[in-house]
């Protein structure tokens, strides 16, 4: 029968070489894997693209994702202006203290989007962490494929990721699994898809589009006739109402009775009608 003092020395003495056996496994594991995974969502490649591309919403929809701090750069947008595949970097933080620095080139519209990425173990930024070799690296590509017949996309995502740490490897292969970080993504992905807040959207943009080459095709429909006749009445109303804004007042012989005047009255008869009140003038003063 083994002693209490002999199975206490033998857990002191296997417990330190465990590490050391998991690093040794570490080590022939290979760095680099690649590895890919499929899911059918029942959207449309516009819709999904949208999700994808817009990075600044993955905190609300992403259960990893804390926030996301996209990076403008002078030299990446002259890059765009001249190159098919357009770029996007960002950084994402999430809830566990990570970050991980992305690089998003469409590389197909609607179809293919490569998505290049380095995760850092820490959010504390300093040289010594910068020369530490990154927890994860490699890429994601997405690639769109309308089912036909469906109103869905089928979704493939293929990793090509290097770890460089043995023990990180191993983590991977016992517990967690290499496609642990995709199978999560797309679970989330699901889950957006599935509040068909954008499937609204386009529902609405496509009725307001509708709406309106209804009202340019009943437009195109109606005679040229009408219109004018329409625009005859409403130029007829217009005038009527401008000559009785104009009216004009003016004062009458004994200079308290106001009589309304036109002002298509000739400008003869007024002429007439002042002469005929200075001859009335000159005449008292000559009596007088």
């Amino acid at each position: 029968m083994i002693s209490a003092f002999t199975a206490l020395v033998s857990c002191l003495i296997l417990i330190p070489t465990i590490p050391l056996v998991l690093y040794a496994i570490g080590l022939l594991l290979p760095a680099s894997h690649i590895i890919s995974r499929s899911y059918k969502y029942n959207t449309t490649a516009e819709i999904l693209w949208a999700i994808l591309t817009s990075v600044e919403d993955y905190p609300v929809w992403r259960s990893n994702i804390d926030r996301i701090n996209v990076r403008r750069d002078e030299f990446e947008d002259e890059l765009n202006k001249y190159d098919n595949d357009r770029r996007l970097t960002f950084v994402e933080y999430t809830k566990k203290d990570r970050r991980t620095v992305v690089m998003h080139i469409e590389q197909e519209h609607e179809r293919k989007l490569l998505r290049v990425l380095e995760e850092r173990p820490s959010l504390v930024v300093s040289e010594r962490i910068r020369q530490k070799s990154p927890t994860f690296s490699g890429s994601w590509t997405f690639t769109l494929e309308p089912v036909e017949g469906e109103r869905a996309v089928m979704l493939k995502i293929t990793e090509q990721g290097v770890i460089k740490k043995p023990m990180v490897r191993v983590s991977h292969m016992l517990f967690f699994g290499y496609h642990r970080r995709i199978d999560r993504f797309m679970k989330d992905l699901a889950k957006e898809v599935e509040l068909g807040i954008l499937d609204n959207l386009s529902e609405h943009i496509e009725e307001s589009e509708e709406h309106q080459s209804t009202q340019e095709a009943e437009i195109s429909q109606t005679p040229l006739k009408e219109i004018v006749e329409e625009e005859e009445e409403d130029t007829g109303i217009d005038n009527k109402q401008g000559h009785s804004e104009h009216d004009e007042y003016e004062a009458g012989p004994d200079d308290s009775i106001l009589l309304p005047v036109k002002k298509s009255m000739s400008e003869s008869k007024l002429l007439d009608k002042e002469w005929d009140m200075m001859s009335e003038i000159y005449d008292k003063k000559s009596l007088a």
